[in-house]
C-alpha cells in the first residue's frame, strides 16, 4: 500500500494531457485598417486603360507672365526671354507691365522661331516712364492694345502636357492544405481558410498603399519578362516638397505652405493630408501652443461623411487640411505629411478581369493539388493630375 503526503499543486500536473489549460476563443487584430489611402482611391474612381502604359494629360492655367533673361536698357526694344518657347504666349498688340518697375510696353509684332524674344514699340509711350530692366525681372501679359480698324489678332493656343506612368501586377496568395483545412482551430471565431484569406488581403492593402506613397516609375526586364512598376506620390510630387525638419514648424511657416498650395487659387480649398502618427502630433502641439484665431484642430469629422476614417480638419485661411492617419507612414515616416487634392487622383486599372481588385479562388485546382490556394490580385496604376496641386510635407517640432 502506498502512503501520499501533502496535497498536489498546480504546478505538479506537468503531462498537458493532465491539464488541458484553456484558450481564449477570441483573436485580438492589432490595427483595423491600416490603408486609407488605398481605401479612398477606391472612392475616387477610376479610367480604364488597355495597356499597362498610360497618360495622363496635364492642362495648365494660361501664361499670364514672361520672365527676362539677361539685363536690358532703357531704350532696347528686343528683349530676350527665359524658358524653352515662352514668346508663343504672346502677338502684335498686347501689352506687358515689368512688375518691378511698372513700365508699360507694347509688343511690336508676333514673335517667331524659336519663341525666346520679343519685340516692342519705343520704349515708353505706353505709360510709365522708359527703365532699365533687370535679369530675371517678371512682365506680366496685360489686355492688349485695340486698333481702330484693325484686323483680328493673332490667335495664341497651346496644348497640353503629358505624364507616362504604368500600371503594376501586384498579387498576394493564400494557400492551405487539405488537411488542414478541416482540421479545428484555435481560435474558434475564425476558420483557417477564412483567416488565410483575411490575412492576405492584409497584406495585399499595405503593400498597395506603400507603393502609392513611394512606387517609383519604372519599366524593366526579369529573365526577358517585361515587369512593370507604378509611380506612387512621393515620385511624382516635386513643385511642393516641404521640408521642416532642421527649422522647425511654426504657425507662419504653416501659413505659408497652405499659401503656396494655393497661390494662383488653384486647386481645392480642402485637400487631404495623409499623415503619420509623429506629423499630426507634432501639428497638434503647435496649435495648443499657438494663440491663433483663424487656426484649429476640430473634433473629428463626422465618419459618416469620411468613410469611416477619422478625420481631423486643420483650418487655415487659404485652405483646409484633413488630416487622415496612415499606420503605413507612423511605421515608415512618422513625422511625414502627403497632402493630395481628391479631385486629382485616380487610379488606372487594365481592362478586363486583371484590372480591378478582385480574389481569385482555388487557383490550383486543375493539376492535381491536394489543397486550395487563392490569392489577391489587381493590376493597377496611380493616375496623378496636376502634380503642383499636391505636396509633400515634412513637419518639424513645433515652434509658437
Amino acid at each position: 500500500m502506498s502512503l501520499i503526503i501533502g496535497a498536489r499543486g498546480i504546478g505538479d500536473w506537468s503531462v498537458p494531457d493532465e491539464r488541458p489549460k484553456n484558450y481564449h476563443e477570441v483573436l485580438f487584430k492589432l490595427v483595423p485598417d491600416l490603408a486609407p489611402l488605398f481605401n479612398l482611391t477606391s472612392k475616387l474612381g477610376s479610367e480604364e486603360t488597355t495597356d499597362m502604359e498610360y497618360a495622363v494629360f496635364n492642362e495648365g492655367l494660361p501664361v499670364t507672365a514672361l520672365q527676362v533673361s539677361g539685363a536690358v536698357t532703357n531704350v532696347a526694344t528686343t528683349i530676350n526671354l527665359t524658358g524653352a518657347t515662352p514668346a508663343k504666349a504672346v502677338r502684335a498688340g498686347d501689352i506687358i507691365r515689368n512688375r518691378r518697375t511698372d513700365e508699360l510696353l507694347r509688343v511690336a509684332s508676333d514673335p517667331v522661331t524659336p519663341f525666346t524674344s520679343i519685340t516692342v514699340d519705343t520704349r515708353g509711350g505706353w505709360g510709365g516712364g522708359a527703365a532699365a530692366m533687370n535679369d530675371l525681372d517678371y512682365l506680366d501679359i496685360m489686355s492688349p492694345a485695340g486698333i481702330e480698324g484693325d484686323v483680328a489678332p493673332t490667335a495664341v493656343s497651346d496644348t497640353p502636357t503629358v505624364d507616362w506612368n504604368y500600371c503594376q501586377d501586384i498579387e498576394e496568395a493564400c494557400e492551405l492544405s487539405d488537411w488542414a483545412r478541416d482540421t479545428k482551430i484555435r481560435p474558434a471565431e475564425e476558420k483557417a481558410w477564412a483567416r488565410e484569406k483575411r490575412r492576405a488581403s492584409e497584406r495585399f492593402k499595405l503593400k498597395w498603399e506603400k507603393a502609392l506613397y513611394y512606387g517609383k516609375k519604372v519599366s524593366t526586364t526579369v529573365g526577358g519578362k517585361q515587369s512593370y512598376l507604378t509611380g506612387g506620390l512621393n515620385y511624382w510630387v516635386t513643385s511642393n516638397n516641404f521640408d521642416d525638419t532642421s527649422t522647425g514648424t511654426s504657425i507662419d511657416r504653416v501659413l505659408d505652405i497652405f499659401a503656396q498650395m494655393r497661390s494662383y487659387n488653384q486647386g481645392s480649398d480642402t485637400k487631404w493630408g495623409f499623415a503619420g502618427a509623429g506629423a499630426i502630433t507634432r501639428l497638434a502641439n503647435l496649435v495648443r501652443k499657438s494663440t491663433v484665431s483663424n487656426f484649429t484642430m476640430s473634433d473629428p469629422l463626422d465618419k459618416r461623411g469620411t468613410w469611416g476614417l477619422k478625420v481631423m480638419n486643420f483650418e487655415g485661411p487659404t485652405m483646409a487640411l484633413q488630416l487622415i492617419q496612415s499606420g503605413v507612414l507612423s511605421m515608415m515616416d512618422t513625422n511625414r505629411v502627403f497632402i493630395v487634392d481628391p479631385k486629382y487622383i485616380k487610379t488606372a486599372r487594365r481592362n478586363g478581369s486583371i484590372g480591378p481588385v478582385h480574389y481569385d479562388d482555388d487557383i490550383k485546382k486543375d493539376n492535381g493539388y491536394k489543397g486550395i490556394k487563392g490569392r489577391w490580385r489587381a493590376v493597377m496604376g496611380l493616375m496623378l493630375g496636376q502634380q503642383s496641386v499636391h505636396g509633400k510635407w515634412l513637419v518639424g517640432d513645433p515652434i509658437p
